[in-house]
Parts: structure tokens; sequence; C-alpha cells
């Protein structure tokens, strides 16, 4: 692979992991009660 298709994939997958901190950003967080019990 030479440099310019490296770049070009970097900026493909940084684009796609901030698109998904956004999606799971809007996800409900789940409360510790939750959480503990999801533990057990």
């Amino acid at each position: 692979m030479n440099n310019e298709t490296t770049i070009e994939l970097t900026g493909i997958i940084v684009k796609e992991l901030q698109t998904l901190c956004k999606t799971l950003d809007k996800i409900p967080k789940l409360s510790e009660d939750e959480l503990q019990i999801a533990e057990n």
C-alpha cells in the first residue's frame, strides 16, 4: 500500500469512529443500579 491509500483509509476510519461515538452518546446511559444488576 502506498502512503496516499493509507492516509485515505485513516481518514475514513476516523470519520467512522466519530460517527460511532456520536451514536453512543445518544444512547441513554444506564443507571448504576442497572449496571450492578447486570454484573450479578
